[in-house]
């Protein structure tokens, strides 16, 4: 068993090696995670406390960083199943810097190793955080290495520090909303699936729940009652560990694991014959029940209930059965009903439907409206629109009159292939006036043309949503009214991103280990382009609480004040429309931080905040989060699937491997 270190300026350490004995494995990972050293005098035991000389063949710049190995088989016997808590620190008297051997004397004294071991006979007295407290201690000089407490602080802090397993069982648990479990268990040597496992699973107090061996391929499916806690898998003499409570679980936040529950088992939809009702007029509502599953018992009530903008019950019905799963409720609202958004609830078999129904008294259109652009999206350039009108008892409504009002507003950029992605750009606001752009009438088919004219440079934060309100007059003066909202493209690329969840608090990454950023590039239709050289920037961004911001106080201040706020600067290009950027700072920095990707030659950007740690600041073993699945680049020979079909899965180069598909 190798355990190597790195070392600089030392010619000696301080090895500790705490044995954590296979009998209190439960208890270990009751208050631990795999890397965790809490509460360890409750479970292990010290079995070495000793200074070992760095030495080495060769000559060695000790000023420099080296590599240090050892071999704690020399050290101690091992023994399968048990983890080993190994610690390096070092005091004064092992320093190399001539401060440090100044005034020995007075220098701290190295402690006495069997004061150490001694400790591990009494129970926790609550001081096992700073366990050798110096009493000539100073905080402020906690970094200076010509300082006792230099050496008081690194000792406590106990940096260097890793809990070892001899195993080669790599364990794979997959559980979801239901109450199986899929085990997976292989050889971390060879990758080969072993057979004959033995599977124990615990609850949090250590009880026994279910006990199974592993089939041909490697694997056991698990029925539980209740939640798991920890898996112990033992294959001869080995020994492997799994926690499974929900903290430890590998985090999905980087892919699309989105879908459909239904919880109750029963499906249903409530609609009515209309979107806008007078007081007085009559409802006609009617609910769809789906029961694949036949929970519900045959006629079983449907309970309709109808609520008052004030949320007053107005009437209720109750039906035993229906037609083909259609329920048809049919009501009134008096001619004095007070207007507003009224509620339609229908529960049935522990779920409830609800639908709202606008009761209003508005003069109605006696024209049918229509604007037609032939797309979805408006795109940068001239684009004609036909605007259409017909008397809703289908005559044409020749040489009437009419114009057309266009407001431009800023709008969430969603692409439906790239879910959880920010296309916008928070540094950037986007503000227009409401702009006449159409004035005539129609023809004798009830036709007009016209070109929006829509000018918008560079400033926008991504899409605008376009919103063209159109009135087409009678001969009276009378008039109907209609607005048409439109999405327009102001770019003909854009740039998505998107930030992890994080291990550390609420979320935060942290800054001094590498983060995985997934980036995209794609065209207004949502398909996949490759751009050059984007440009990443990652600034400084302060906090103010609410009652401390102005309308100057925003993301764009930052923005525009590089030279104080921009801490990181860096370029990428997308291959297939994909880059992943791996963000590291190798320092230790926190608080709220934006980054924000442009693209040089379409001029689109995007941005998203987020918050930095590092780990160590406020970090607990019980807040030490498991990490995230590695994210691998593969593709699939088509996006959609019948069910039955062959799916062909191009997995990235590797020599020799497995992949476990599920």
């Amino acid at each position: 068993m190798i355990f190597p270190f790195k070392a600089v300026n030392l010619k000696a350490v301080n090895v500790r090696i705490i044995k954590i004995f296979e009998d209190n494995i439960g208890q270990f990972f009751q208050d631990n995670y795999y890397s965790g050293d809490s509460e360890l005098k409750r479970v292990g035991r010290m079995v070495l406390n000793k200074e070992i000389v760095l030495s080495s063949d060769r000559a060695v710049d000790y000023g420099s960083w080296n590599i240090f190995s050892l071999d704690l088989a020399e050290l101690i016997e091992t023994e399968p199943g048990a983890i080993y808590n190994v610690s390096i620190t070092f005091d004064r008297s092992q320093s190399l810097l001539p401060c440090a051997a100044e005034d020995k004397e007075e220098a701290q004294k190295p402690f006495k190793r069997n004061t150490e071991v001694e400790r591990f006979n009494d129970p926790p007295t609550g001081d096992y955080y700073w366990d050798y407290y110096y009493e000539d201690y100073n905080w402020s000089e906690r970094e200076d290495p010509c300082s006792d407490s230099y050496y008081v602080f690194k000792k406590n802090r106990n940096e260097a520090s890793r809990n070892v397993l001899a195993s080669d069982l790599g364990i794979i648990a997959k559980g979801g909303q239901g109450t199986d479990l899929l085990v997976a268990v292989t050889s971390l040597v060879s990758s080969e699936p072993l057979s004959g496992v033995e599977l124990e699973i615990y609850n949090y107090q250590q009880q026994l729940m279910e006990l199974r061996q592993t089939d041909q391929k490697g694997m056991a499916t698990i029925a539980l009652e209740s939640k798991p806690y920890l898996l112990i898998a033992k294959y001869g003499r080995q020994r492997g560990y799994l926690r499974l409570d929900d903290g430890s679980a590998l985090s999905t936040s980087m892919f699309d694991v989105s879908g459909n529950k239904n919880s109750q088992g029963i499906k249903g939809y409530l609609y009515g014959e209309r979107g806008v009702w007078r007081p007085g007029d009559s409802i006609y509502m009617c609910f769809v029940l789906e029961d694949k599953n036949e929970i519900l018992p045959g006629n079983h009530p449907v309970r309709f209930e109808l609520f008052t903008p004030e949320s007053q019950l107005y009437l209720n019905k109750t039906r035993t059965s229906g037609l083909n799963g259609v329920y048809d409720f049919r009501t009134a609202t008096g001619a004095d009903a007070p207007t507003g958004n009224w509620l339609a609830k229908v529960s049935v078999g522990g779920s409830s439907f609800t639908k709202t129904v606008k009761i209003e008294t508005v003069k109605p259109n006696r024209l049918k409206i229509n604007i037609d652009f032939g797309t979805e999206v408006l795109k940068r350039g001239p684009v004609a629109g036909t605007l259409n009108a017909l008397w809703l008892h289908g005559a044409l409504a020749r040489n009437l009159k009419a114009d057309i009002e266009m407001d431009l507003r800023s709008t969430i950029t969603t692409f439906e292939e790239h879910q959880g992605y920010v296309f916008d750009d928070p540094a950037k606001s986007f503000e227009s006036e409401e702009e006449m752009i159409f004035e005539g009438k129609l023809d004798s088919l009830g036709n007009a043309r016209f070109t929006p004219g829509i000018k918008v440079g560079k400033e926008a934060p991504g899409m605008l949503q376009a919103f063209f309100k159109t009135r087409v007059f009678e001969n009276s003066g009378d008039f109907s009214v209609d607005r048409f909202p439109v999405l327009y493209s102001p770019f003909k690329h854009y740039v998505g991103v998107k930030i992890p969840e994080g291990p550390g608090w609420n979320g935060a990454l942290y800054s001094n280990e590498s983060n995985l950023i997934p980036i995209v590039t794609v065209d207004e239709s949502g398909k996949p382009v490759d751009i050059p050289n984007l440009s990443i920037e990652i600034y400084d961004v302060n906090w103010r609480w609410w009652w401390n911001r102005d309308e100057y106080d925003d993301l764009a201040s930052y923005v525009g004040n590089r030279s104080r706020h921009l801490i990181k600067k860096d370029k990428i290009s997308t291959v297939n429309g994909k880059a992943m950027y791996e963000m590291n700072f190798d320092k230790n920095l926190w608080g709220r931080k934006l980054i924000r990707i442009t693209d040089p030659s379409g001029g689109h950007s995007t941005g998203q905040t987020f918050y930095l740690d590092y780990r160590g600041y406020w970090e607990t073993n019980t807040q030490e989060g498991p990490g995230g699945a590695e994210m691998l680049s593969f593709t699939t020979d088509k996006k959609e699937y019948q069910v039955g079909e062959e799916i062909i899965l191009n997995l990235p180069e590797i020599e020799e491997g497995r992949a476990l598909v599920s």
